[in-house]
């Protein structure tokens, strides 16, 4: 698959498909907000994507040193959801993004989770 299909591919999907694209399993992280972020117009809804330096995995205690993404549907750019603020901490409840395969010329993305609850800002 070509990289231009590949995007394409991605900004016809649905929210539902979306979010199945992350794994059913919930789990707990604590991540180091960093600035930036913005969406991505999709089939009818946003791609919101928040930028962290780090996070810890609350079940094993693991801290992993890489930066990521949280992600969440919009469908009012106005109204968004949840407000980060930058160079804070959150325990969050995520569901992380499916492995996938990507076409040469793209990066796959790491350390990418769908938020389903903001349990603690600090």
């Amino acid at each position: 698959m070509e990289l231009i299909e590949y995007i394409r591919l991605r900004n016809k999907m649905t929210q539902s498909e979306w979010e199945n694209s992350f794994e059913k399993e919930e789990r707990e992280i604590i991540i180091l907000r960093h600035e930036g972020g913005g969406g991505s117009l999709r089939n009818g809804f946003w791609e919101w994507e928040e930028y962290f330096l780090a996070y810890v995995d609350c079940k094993t205690g693991e801290l992993h040193k890489e930066e990521g993404r949280i992600a969440f549907p919009v469908t009012d750019t106005e109204n968004l959801p949840y407000q980060f603020e930058d160079e804070t901490i959150y325990r969050l409840k995520v569901r992380e993004k499916v492995p996938e395969e990507v076409p040469n010329g793209a990066l796959p993305i790491k350390n990418h989770f769908l938020i389903v609850e903001v349990l603690e800002k600090t």
